[in-house]
């Protein structure tokens, strides 16, 4: 029997993915024109508190799936692998169609196997070796005992947080890497077995996601002013400790919310969808250039701030929109 999808964890999905165009869009759209630039003052400083909320987003969905757990299936795959061949076939032709009309072969055969060949994506590359990974992820879970899953997590901490983020070594560096997947998958799994997920830990949560982003907000507007290399100022890193709980804290909020919605658990399944759309390697520069000159084109900052926002929703929102109708097209394939 399928089981039924949790709302509250659908509704984090989508959130999290507009966390993700909204970081996109300020730290790649608003430089895009560097005939523009935006001065330190109230318009900065915002932007950079919204960017420092939104860093969360990616380490919480390597939770949700350690939360869960990531379960090997036939039919998920094929899911998986229409969804980036669609996207990368029509993606290109478009391309072709739209700019460059010359044809790449190399570029038609990494449409077909997107995984390994596509250029940019890094989340999907990272994540499917994840996947793959799973099953051996799962059985090293379920052979600990608590007390050795702590002592686990505490060393793997050791491991990102030194290794990682303070020496900055290639194999665990700045959070992108399959380590920190690894290393999220295994709390999310620690989460779901030992924190119960009672409304007690609302307040607490939430309270320790805002403190988190502020503190990042801190080091950021810091970094601006001081002539340090510190590693603690490199605060565009995933792997960055405040970064870290504040991504647990606001996970561990949404678990403890328990709704049922049909509509978001029909919408959520297309999240992925709106990251490979709006950074598509054919039209993500074009895209975030216009939308940079759009920005600065505005005669003042709130009006710039009320179109960024309003760019943001709109890109998230056809994101799933297209995606509901692409799947609708490619189920029976499926």
């Amino acid at each position: 029997m399928k089981s039924e999808r949790q709302s509250n964890i659908e509704l984090l999905r989508m959130l999290c993915m507009l966390f993700i165009v909204c970081h996109h869009m300020i730290v790649h759209a608003l430089p895009s024109n560097s005939e523009f630039g935006i001065a330190m003052g109230v318009e900065w400083y915002g932007l950079q508190l919204l960017n420092c909320m939104c860093y969360v987003a990616v380490n919480v969905f390597i939770l949700i799936s350690g939360y869960f757990g990531i379960h090997i299936k036939f039919r998920s795959f094929i899911r998986f692998y229409i969804m980036l061949a669609f996207y990368g076939c029509v993606l290109y032709h478009l391309h072709l169609y739209l700019i460059d009309s010359h044809i790449n072969r190399w570029s038609i055969y990494n449409t077909l196997f997107p995984i390994s060949n596509s250029p940019g994506l890094w989340f999907v590359k990272s994540y499917f070796v994840l996947y793959l990974l799973s099953p051996i992820l799962n059985a090293a879970a379920n052979a600990l005992t608590k007390r050795q899953y702590q002592i686990s997590i505490l060393l793997f901490t050791v491991v990102i947080l030194y290794y990682g983020f303070y020496r900055e070594m290639e194999f665990a560096s700045a959070g992108y890497s399959l380590s920190n997947f690894v290393y999220l998958y295994f709390i999310g799994g620690y989460l779901k077995r030992y924190v119960p997920n009672t409304p007690k830990l609302r307040i607490p949560s939430l309270s320790v996601y805002f403190l988190g982003s502020i503190l990042l907000w801190c080091l950021v507007i810091y970094s601006e002013n001081s002539d340090s290399s510190s590693v603690w100022l490199s605060t565009v890193q995933y792997n960055h400790p405040f970064v870290v709980v504040s991504s647990i804290a606001f996970f561990l909020f949404f678990t403890t919310l328990h709704f049922s919605s049909k509509a978001i658990n029909f919408i959520a399944p297309s999240s992925l969808a709106v990251y490979i759309l709006h950074e598509n390697v054919y039209f993500n520069q074009k895209i975030y250039y216009y939308i940079g000159d759009c920005y600065f084109a505005a005669n003042d900052w709130g009006g710039r701030v009320l179109l960024l926002f309003a760019i943001i929703l709109s890109i998230w929102s056809m994101g799933y929109a297209i995606d509901i109708i692409r799947r609708g097209l490619t189920y029976p394939f499926e």
